[in-house]
């Protein structure tokens, strides 16, 4: 992609325990540069997209029901992205701020979540198109509230203890798991909610033994799924970042009379 410049992703974060993992170390091994816009640490949500060519939405302890000055702002900038075709990625929090700014609404998950989990992929063309070969894996979870489907959006994968998994809506989706975790951060979370982890229960819930047992083979189940996605998601960040190229050295060639 040496023939244009690309635009920076904006990452959006609102927690400190919720940052890209991951998906920052995606974007750097395909050289994509990215943004991180640390609303935790005051700083203020970007006023448009127009310097970006993808928004990722991060995970985070809030409710996007909450009434905190930012999740308005966060909302708007999510729609404009959507408005201009500027591909947008949600992880659990933030996938549920997407399906928000769509008009799909965020209620209790039928099952609070919490550790690892399993996903099926639907069968449908769309589906595929995201997840490749794969038809199931096991996903880490650590919500207690989940979306709906927004209108004209197409869920692509589903739960046991909560079905809506995930949505996509042309070249923008929303993810209930977390995929961006590493071990790290799944010690991180586990550690630090390990008196809560005690107290929970329900099918959709771990124990923090089972959590960090399990963490060691899933996670790099998970992590070649992830691949998969983020890869899909960037190649419509790429595709629309060069057509925009493309229009303006076209504009410039052939200006208007």
């Amino acid at each position: 992609m040496s023939l244009f410049s690309v635009k920076p992703i904006a990452i959006l974060e609102y927690d400190v325990d919720n940052g890209p993992a991951y998906f920052a170390e995606y974007l750097r091994s395909e050289k994509i540069p990215c943004e991180h816009i640390r609303i935790d640490q005051g700083e203020a949500v970007p006023e448009s997209m127009a310097p970006f060519s993808g928004l990722c939405l991060m995970g985070g302890s809030p409710s996007v029901n909450d009434d905190l000055p930012w999740i308005d702002e966060v909302l708007a900038l999510t729609r404009e992205a959507v408005v201009k075709d500027v591909p947008v990625i949600g992880h659990c929090f933030g996938g549920q701020l997407l399906a928000k700014a769509l008009g799909g609404a965020v209620t209790a998950s039928p099952e609070p979540e919490i550790g690892w989990g399993h996903c099926d992929v639907e069968h449908s063309e769309l589906a595929h198109e995201w997840f490749g070969k794969v038809r199931e894996f096991p996903a880490f979870q650590w919500h207690f509230e989940s979306f709906s489907i927004p209108e004209n959006a197409t869920r692509i994968l589903r739960g046991v203890n909560c079905p809506n998994q995930a949505f996509v809506l042309g070249p923008h989706i929303g993810l209930q798991p977390h995929f961006e975790v590493d071990e790290k951060v799944i010690r991180l979370w586990a550690n630090k909610d390990r008196a809560m982890l005690k107290k929970l229960s329900g099918p959709g819930a771990q124990r923090y033994s089972k959590m960090i047992v399990e963490t060691k083979d899933k996670l790099s189940l998970m992590r070649a799924v992830t691949q998969q996605v983020y890869g899909v998601w960037l190649a419509k960040v790429l595709e629309r970042e060069m057509s925009m190229t493309s229009a303006v050295i076209a504009s410039s060639l052939h200006p208007s009379q």
